[in-house]
């Protein structure tokens, strides 16, 4: 159940981060927080696993984003070049 759960909240993160976006630095950020959460509530199951969730949930999402970005890294140099162009002109 704990690792349906888990890839729940890794799929979770990737809709999200297809949805909005969202800055690597928060990414980073809730993750360590999930992290240091899941570490410090280890004995307590129900925190921990929320700790986790946060946890994958941030990873899936920042995981995303770095698949997506380095797909798309041609069209966005293009755009980079143009608006200097532009802005020069």
């Amino acid at each position: 159940m704990t690792l349906a759960l888990l890839s729940i909240a890794w799929m979770l993160g990737i809709v999200v981060a297809d949805r909005l976006p969202v800055a690597g630095s928060i990414l980073v950020g809730g993750a360590l927080c999930g992290m240091v959460w899941a570490v410090l509530a280890w004995r307590v199951p129900p925190a921990r696993l929320a700790g986790l969730l946060l946890l994958m949930a941030t990873l899936g999402a920042l995981r995303y984003q770095r698949h997506w970005l380095r797909q798309n890294r041609r069209v966005y140099g293009c755009c980079r070049l143009a608006v200097q162009s532009a802005s020069r002109a």
